[in-house]
């Protein structure tokens, strides 16, 4: 009971240290982000004020951190079935996708556009796909054992240019239905490169993460 215990006490503390370094690694993905994004879509005009900044990070923050919380109360069984049901709708990819384009336009326009709820809807088409037909290719802690050192970190890095490609095409599916619904937010091509600077500064968190997961996983076997 005592072992069993000190194994629990030891998952929560690794889900809390991962996850500060996923909300620390999406907050500086955010304005990373919008300054490239800026960029791409007019070289001449000045760099994006810090407020602006700011807002990138506030979402970065949030992209992360209400998984983040879900998860915890999931893993300390805190939630009862209909708050639990409603926490996992708001932190799926969906949820996640119009809550933080709310959470931007309403700091940065003073309004919520329909038409952005709705490409920020088909936006996450892509990540779910990627969520669904992804192949397995983070090995378990057995397999780590098998394959070896090299080939690990060769998965961990086509994992990581998984997440530059997805991110990209996020960003170009937002702007491209924005601008179809008539609410143009930039070209596609800043769009997409934000998308994928974006993916590339909170991928390294991703790769921690499994990093440390597959290594704690071989620890308590």
């Amino acid at each position: 009971m005592i072992q069993a215990d000190k194994k629990r006490l030891s998952n929560v503390l690794l889900f809390l240290i991962l996850s500060a370094v996923n909300v620390a690694f999406n907050a500086a993905a955010g304005p990373a982000a919008v300054a490239t994004g800026a960029h791409v879509n007019d070289s001449s005009a000045p760099p994006p004020p810090g407020r602006v900044l700011g807002i990138g990070a506030a979402a970065g923050a949030t992209r992360a951190g209400v998984p983040a919380f879900v998860g915890l109360l999931t893993l300390v069984n805190y939630l009862g079935v209909g708050p639990a049901h409603l926490l996992i709708v708001v932190s799926s990819v969906f949820g996640l996708s119009v809550l933080l384009t709310a959470q931007v336009c309403n700091e940065a326009l003073g309004e919520t556009p329909p038409e952005l709820l709705k490409a920020a809807l088909v936006a996450a088409v892509p990540i779910q796909l990627e969520t669904a037909i992804r192949i397995k290719i983070t090995p378990s802690g057995k397999e780590y054992k098998k394959i070896g050192k090299a080939r690990m970190l060769v998965t961990l890095l086509i994992r990581y240019l998984q997440i530059i490609g997805w991110d990209a095409l996020c960003g170009y599916t937002f702007a491209t239905m924005a601008g179809s619904l008539g609410r143009p937010v930039c070209s596609r091509t800043a769009a997409a490169a934000a998308g994928g600077v974006y993916g590339a500064v909170w991928g390294i968190s991703k790769l921690i993460s499994d990093f440390a997961s597959r290594w704690f996983e071989i620890k308590n076997e």
